[in-house]
C-alpha cells in the first residue's frame, strides 16, 4: 500500500467513526437547533452592530499583523482588545466564570449572530498564538494559557446555547447556520487533542478529538461546508485514539514528566491482607476510622446488592466480618450506590426515607434516626440510590441519584443537620427541569469537600439516558450523556458556581471516585466508566484507570504519571486515613475487555492500593518510582522483560528473583536472561 493510499485509509476510517459518533445522537433531544429555531439572515444587522463588527475586524486584523511579524504577545492584546468591543473594555479575559454574564447576553435577540463569530474566531485566534509561543519556549505558562483559551471557545458555544434555551438539557446541541461557528472548533480542538496526546492524557485527547469530530459531521449541511471538509486531515488521530485504552500501557510506560506543573510523579502499591478476605464489589461504602478501613454495601459479580459489612485493620491488614447493613429494599442491576459518611464515630447510611441508618464503629451496633423536613418530601417513592455525598461542618450533603421515578437521575441537593437531624431541601426536583444555574440530571457523580474554602465540589456523572429510555421516559435515549463538568457549592453564599477546568484534567466520565487528602490540600480522581467513548475491542465504552490531582486554590489539575496501574475500573473506593493521609484505591468492577477472560463478562475486584504522590507528606519514595516499567502490572497486563509483549498468561520468572520479570516463551527468557540476571541479581534455584 502506497503512502497516498494509506493516508486515504485513514480519512475513510476517520469519517467512518465520526458518522458513526454522530449516530449516536439522531434522537430530537441531541438534534442541533439554530438560533431561536429560525435561521440566520444578514439583514438582521443593525447600525450600532454594524459599527461594532467594523471596530473588532479592524482591531483583529492589526492583531493579524502583529501575528504574521511572529509579535505573537502583541497579536494577543489586540485580539482581546476586539473581543472587547462586544464584551465591554472591562471585560476579564479569558472568563473566570464559566456562566459569564457577557457571554450570556450573546443569545438575548440584540447581539447579532456575526458577533459570536467574531467573538469566536478572536478566540481562537488567541489560541493559535499561544501555539505559537509554546512550541517557541516549551514554558508551561503558555500551555495553561493555550488549554484556557481552547476552553474559552467551548465556554462561549456554551453560554450561547444557555442563553437561548435555559432550561435545555445538556445533550441538546445547538449550532448557527455559519460555515465559521464550525472552523474555528474543529481546528482548535484537533490541535489541544495533540497536546493533551503529548501529555500523556490521551483520554482528555480523544474527548477533543470527538468534538471536532462531531463539528466536522455536523458542517455538513451548512454553505461552504466544503470550508470544513478541507479540515478532515486534522481528524485523523481520531480513528487511532478511539482503539485504545486510558491509559495505553505500552505508550504510558513510556511515558516521562515534562511539566511539572501539570503533571506529577506517583506510584501505585499494593497492599497483601492475610486470611479471609471480604469478598470483592462495586458500589461499595468504604471510610476509614481509627486506623480501620470498613467496607459496607454494593454490589457482586451478578449485579445484586449486598448487605454485608467488614472492617480491615490497617496495621495487621486482617479483616473481621460485621454486622450486615440493615434491611433495605434490595435492587438489582448496575445502578446501586448508597454511599455512607463518617462523623464522630459514627457512619451515616441515607436510602431515601427520612428515616436514616447509623453504625457506631466503637460499639459496632446499628440503630436508626428520625429525621425531620419542613415542607413535601422530594422523593416521591421514599428511595434513592447512586447519588453523591459528603460531610462538612456537621452537616450531610446528598446530591442527585436515581429517585426510580425520572431514571435519567434528579438535581435534587439536601443537606441534613446531624445534631438537629433537620432536612433543607436546597435545590432540584424530581423530574426533568434541568437549569443553566445548577448542575443537570446525574448519578454516578462525585461530592467532596474542602473545609478551607468553606465549599462542596461536585465533579462528572451522568444522565442515566439509556435506563430512562427503558423505562420510556421522553428524554431517554441508547447512549448514556457523560459530564464533564465541575461545580462548587459555597456555604457562604448559599450557590452554585460552575468552574472552569484547568490544567491537565480529566475528560467526561461517571462511576468514577474522588476524595479530598486536607494533608495534601489536594482532591483526587481515578478510573470510572464512559458510555460514550469507544477504547476497546468489542464494546462501545470506556473503563479508566487514570488519576488526577485537584488543587482547589487555583484550579489546576495535574495528571498522575506512574509506572504501572491498577486495573482499569469503576465504582471503586478512594479514602483517606484522617490520622496519616495516607490514600488508599479499594474494590470497584470492570469487564472483560479491560480484564480478559473467557469465561467471564465482568469482574468485581477485592484489591487494595495505596496512592503515593510526589509532594509534601504524599509517602513517595523515588526508588519506587525509577523502576524498569517490564517489572510492574500495567492493569490486568504484565509485559515480557525480552519482546515486552502485554498479556495475561505470560510466565514469571521461576529464579531468586521471586517472578519480579515475566516471560513470553521459552527463546524469550533465553534472550532475555543475561540483561535480568544483571539488572535483577537474579539467580537459578539450585
Amino acid at each position: 500500500m502506497t503512502t497516498k493510499e494509506r493516508k486515504n485509509e485513514i480519512k475513510t476510517n476517520m469519517w467512518q467513526y465520526a458518522m458513526a459518533e454522530q449516530a449516536k445522537f439522531s434522537d430530537p433531544n441531541f438534534s442541533s437547533t439554530t438560533w431561536k429555531e429560525t435561521p440566520l439572515r444578514g439583514a438582521s444587522l443593525t447600525p450600532s452592530s454594524v459599527l461594532s463588527l467594523i471596530d473588532a475586524r479592524a482591531t483583529k486584523e492589526e492583531g493579524n499583523t502583529f501575528y504574521k511579524a511572529g509579535k505573537y504577545r502583541k497579536a494577543i492584546a489586540k485580539y482581546q482588545s476586539a473581543m472587547r468591543v462586544f464584551l465591554g473594555k472591562d471585560a476579564t479575559l479569558p472568563s473566570l466564570e464559566y456562566l459569564n454574564e457577557g457571554y450570556l447576553k450573546l443569545g438575548d435577540g440584540v447581539v447579532d449572530h456575526m458577533q459570536v463569530i467574531e467573538l469566536t474566531a478572536c478566540a481562537g485566534n488567541v489560541a493559535q498564538s499561544y501555539v505559537k509561543l509554546y512550541e517557541a519556549s516549551r514554558d508551561v505558562e503558555d500551555l495553561i494559557a493555550l488549554i484556557d483559551w481552547t476552553e474559552e471557545i467551548r465556554i462561549i458555544y456554551e453560554c450561547l446555547k444557555y442563553s437561548v434555551m435555559p432550561e435545555a438539557p445538556p445533550w441538546r446541541r445547538f449550532h448557527l447556520n455559519v460555515i465559521e461557528y464550525f472552523t474555528v472548533p474543529i481546528k482548535r480542538f484537533a490541535g489541544i487533542s495533540a497536546v493533551f496526546k503529548e501529555l500523556g492524557n490521551t483520554s482528555l485527547a480523544m474527548m477533543y478529538i470527538t468534538l471536532a469530530s462531531n463539528y466536522y459531521v455536523a458542517a455538513e449541511n451548512v454553505a461552504d461546508a466544503s470550508k470544513a471538509k478541507a479540515l478532515g486531515n486534522l481528524l485523523t488521530d481520531l480513528f487511532n485514539l478511539g482503539k485504545i485504552r486510558h491509559p495505553e500501557p505500552l505508550l504510558y510506560a513510556a511515558m516521562n514528566i515534562t511539566q511539572p506543573k501539570l503533571q506529577i510523579r506517583g506510584t501505585w502499591k499494593k497492599l497483601e491482607m492475610t486470611g479471609r478476605k471480604a469478598p470483592g464489589k462495586s458500589c461499595l461504602s468504604c471510610w476509614i476510622w481509627n486506623g480501620r478501613l470498613y467496607t459496607a454495601g454494593g454490589m457482586n459479580d451478578v449485579y445484586m446488592e449486598q448487605r454485608d459489612m467488614w472492617c480491615l485493620t490497617l496495621s495487621t491488614m486482617k479483616w473481621k466480618k460485621l454486622p450486615d447493613l440493615p434491611p433495605l429494599r434490595p435492587t438489582a442491576g448496575l445502578y446501586t450506590s448508597r454511599p455512607m459518611r463518617i462523623w464522630n464515630g459514627k457512619a451515616y447510611l441515607f436510602c431515601g426515607m427520612q428515616k436514616i441508618w447509623v453504625f457506631d464503629c466503637a460499639t459496632e451496633k446499628w440503630s436508626s434516626l428520625a429525621t425531620k423536613l419542613q415542607g413535601s418530601w422530594p422523593y416521591p417513592q421514599n428511595e434513592l440510590f447512586a447519588y453523591t455525598s459528603t460531610i462538612l461542618e456537621g452537616k450531610l450533603y446528598v446530591f442527585g441519584g436515581d429517585d426510580s421515578v425520572t431514571r435519567l437521575g434528579t438535581d435534587i441537593f439536601m443537606e441534613l443537620d446531624l445534631e438537629t437531624l433537620h432536612w433543607r431541601h436546597i435545590s432540584g426536583s424530581s423530574g426533568l427541569s434541568p437549569h443553566r444555574s445548577r448542575p443537570g440530571l446525574r448519578v454516578f457523580t462525585q461530592l467532596f469537600a474542602v473545609p478551607e474554602q468553606r465549599k462542596l465540589y461536585l465533579c462528572f456523572g451522568d444522565a442515566n439516558r439509556s435506563q430512562a429510555e427503558r423505562c420510556g421516559h421522553p428524554a431517554g435515549h441508547h447512549t448514556d450523556y457523560p459530564y464533564d463538568d465541575l461545580w462548587s457549592y459555597s456555604l457562604e453564599a448559599q450557590a452554585w458556581k460552575r468552574e472552569r477546568l484547568r490544567g491537565n484534567f480529566p475528560c467526561l466520565r461517571a462511576e468514577h471516585s474522588a476524595v479530598y487528602n486536607p494533608h495534601l490540600k489536594r482532591a483526587i480522581v481515578h478510573g470510572g466508566y464512559n458510555a460514550d467513548m469507544s477504547s476497546a475491542t468489542r464494546f462501545t465504552f470506556s473503563f479508566y484507570s487514570d488519576a488526577y490531582v485537584f488543587n482547589p486554590e487555583n484550579g489546576i489539575w495535574q495528571q498522575v504519571i506512574t509506572r504501572g496501574f491498577p486495573t482499569y475500573r469503576a465504582q471503586s473506593a478512594l479514602v483517606v486515613d484522617p490520622d496519616t493521609g495516607i490514600t488508599y484505591l479499594y474494590g470497584g468492577w470492570t469487564n472483560s475487555d479491560y480484564y480478559p477472560s473467557k469465561v467471564i463478562l465482568n469482574r468485581t475486584f477485592d484489591d487494595l492500593w495505596q496512592l503515593k504522590l510526589d509532594t509534601d507528606g504524599g509517602y513517595f519514595e523515588e526508588e519506587e518510582y525509577d523502576i524498569d516499567t517490564r517489572s510492574v502490572a500495567h492493569g490486568p497486563w504484565n509485559q515480557c522483560f525480552s519482546c515486552k509483549k502485554l498479556d495475561v498468561s505470560l510466565k514469571k520468572c521461576m529464579g531468586t528473583c521471586e517472578g519480579l520479570v515475566f516471560f513470553c516463551s521459552k527463546t524469550c527468557q533465553e534472550k532475555g536472561w543475561t540483561e535480568h540476571k544483571e539488572a535483577h541479581g537474579c539467580r537459578k534455584r539450585s
